[in-house]
């Protein structure tokens, strides 16, 4: 995820989940920017993210997932499109931080 495209979400009830903001540079989000989604509705007076209909989609299925993190990483294509598994264990940072990656049908 580069700083400034992609969106970050955390369920914190139910399918109520908060997520990163829209047009806000991810470099400059505040506690502020965050925008709550709860019911299915976003909070009012802010813009979540495009991918909030995802997301929250997401974790209407899929009730053990707690967050989510969704960008548009061009080299990882590859990996989707050839489904090949994408490892991490090129560095010990990124290994320690995403541990295996899965792969769901979309």
């Amino acid at each position: 995820m580069i700083s400034t495209y992609g969106t970050v979400s955390v369920r914190w009830k139910d399918n109520d989940f908060l997520i990163t903001p829209r047009d806000v540079a991810r470099w400059d989000i505040l506690a502020k920017n965050i925008v709550q989604v709860k019911n299915g509705t976003t909070e009012a007076g802010k813009e979540p993210s495009r991918s909030v209909a995802l997301h929250h989609r997401i974790y209407q299925l899929y009730p053990h997932i707690n967050s989510i993190i969704t960008t548009q990483p061009i080299n990882l294509m590859a990996h989707t499109v050839s489904h090949q598994k994408f490892d991490v264990r090129t560095i010990p940072e990124s290994w320690i931080f995403l541990k295996d990656v899965p792969s769901i049908p979309f």
